[in-house]
């Protein structure tokens, strides 16, 4: 039996500044199901996205050729997915007047975090935030 996922109301003046609210956020937002054996997707970013969730956590690890970036839970052997396949899913589904916000716990050399950088900025382009 599927989960029906129904559209997030607003209840409240959105008008403030971010802090003054509490943000419904995702943990894991990547793994099908638990820590330990889980596969890892962007189907359940799609469905925390649906449900309102706002704050989407990836935990980002080296491939094994070291050149480029996957999305796992550390340490399990689950199956893992692209990072920039998460990142388009978050920018084709996090579609809100209200922003999305994605944390990143990262594994990787100086090298490979100014590749991710990149990804993140050429996949969000104008959208993304970037302080003055």
């Amino acid at each position: 039996m599927g989960m029906e996922l129904q559209a997030v109301e607003v209840h409240q003046d959105m008008n403030a500044p971010l802090s003054h609210y509490y943000i419904f956020t995702g943990h894991n937002s990547y793994l099908t199901e638990n820590q330990l054996n889980s596969d890892c997707s962007d189907v359940p970013i799609i469905k925390a996205l649906d449900r309102g969730v706002r704050v989407i956590e990836l935990d980002t690890w080296p491939k094994s050729n070291r050149d480029d970036v996957d999305v796992l839970h550390g340490g399990i052997l689950n199956a893992m997915v692209a990072m920039s396949k998460c990142l388009r899913t978050i920018k084709n589904h996090a579609l809100s007047e209200y922003p999305a916000v994605i944390t990143l716990e990262d594994h990787f050399t100086p090298d490979l975090q100014s590749k991710v950088a990149k990804m993140v900025t050429e996949t969000f382009g104008e959208i993304l935030f970037t302080p003055k």
